[in-house]
């Protein structure tokens, strides 16, 4: 993949690959496209995603480069920014449910409207991986690189749902949004281990996608077998946990 030549954009201030993201992103946004669809375009386009003209009338792109490189300095945050569902925000659609009786609580015929609003998503793949992923896949067939894309986009869960328990203390905990235990009149979250959670995922993730490296199965199976081992079903208890006499979920 070739790299976008540094040049001045309009305004004087200097042309940069951060900015070049923002850009980019902005157009994606104005398109009604999310990220991974400009990953697409990137994989699909060798010379760059077409910018703005710079001073003078200068051909802009945004490239492969520019991502790897805007990535620490703070393109990860406006990727994230631009792609992640934010918890407890309008979705900007109306939901419209059944009045319950307030006797019986059955659902009537009349509607009742209200804004929907959207809960946090765990990401199997987080965000802040997306740079090493598409790093990893330029090298690839075309519709190997695009499917590690997709799962990206596909393995999502609602934060609600993921609860875990962890093997240190074997007690379950939960992602930020699912548990929280009354202590001393106030609620509080559950979240302890959960760095440790995304870290393991990350170690899955890389022990099957790298620049030398591409196991779409691999990692399917080995992601299964974490959650099965790992995440709490709401029935059964994890498999790890010693004997169905284990401590169970708190509850809120």
């Amino acid at each position: 993949m070739s790299s976008a030549t540094v040049t001045p954009v309009l305004g004087g201030s200097q042309d940069t690959p951060l900015k070049r993201l923002i850009e980019v992103l902005e157009q994606q946004r104005a398109e009604k496209k999310n990220v991974v669809n400009l990953l697409v375009k990137l994989l699909n386009k060798p010379d760059g995603v077409r910018l703005r003209d710079g001073a003078g009338g200068q051909k802009r792109y945004f490239t492969v480069s520019d991502w790897v490189a805007a990535w620490p300095q703070g393109g990860k945050d406006k990727v994230e920014g631009s792609w992640r569902v934010s918890a407890n925000s309008k979705s900007g659609h109306k939901k419209h449910e059944g009045v319950p009786d307030p006797e019986t609580g059955a659902l009537g015929d009349e509607l009742t409207s209200h804004d929907e609003i959207l809960e946090g998503l765990h990401e199997w793949i987080p965000t802040a991986s997306l740079g090493y992923v598409l790093e990893s896949i330029q090298t690839l067939p075309k519709a190997e690189a695009i499917a590690w894309l997709e799962l990206a986009v596909n393995l999502r869960t609602p934060t609600r749902n993921v609860i875990f328990c962890r093997l240190s203390d074997q007690k379950f905990h939960g992602h930020v949004g699912s548990i929280y235990m009354l202590k001393d009149g106030k609620y509080s979250q559950c979240t302890d281990g959960t760095v440790e959670f995304h870290a393991e995922l990350g170690v899955i993730l890389k022990e099957h996608l790298g620049p030398l490296r591409s196991n779409l199965h691999g990692f399917r199976q080995d992601l299964t077998t974490f959650i099965d081992k790992n995440v709490w079903k709401g029935k059964e208890l994890p498999t790890h946990m010693p004997s169905a006499s284990a401590s169970q979920p708190p509850t809120s």
